[in-house]
């Protein structure tokens, strides 16, 4: 009965002490404001000439 107290107690200080992992970084936690904002603008951008050019083929096509 006291190996099975002192193991746990071990075990529990042992969790205790080395706690949980950090999360891994990833591109948007890390990415600077700036490039996020730059980026977004350049999908905005591409995404207007691509509605520009459905609407042109669809009056090309009638």
């Amino acid at each position: 009965m006291k190996r099975l107290i002192a193991t746990l107690s071990f075990g529990l200080l042992f969790v205790s002490l080395t706690g949980c992992p950090s999360p891994s970084p990833d591109a948007v936690t890390d990415a600077d404001q700036s490039a996020i904002d730059a980026y977004l603008a350049t999908e905005a951008e591409e995404q207007a000439s691509l509605q520009t050019e459905m609407k042109d083929s669809a009056k090309a096509a009638k």
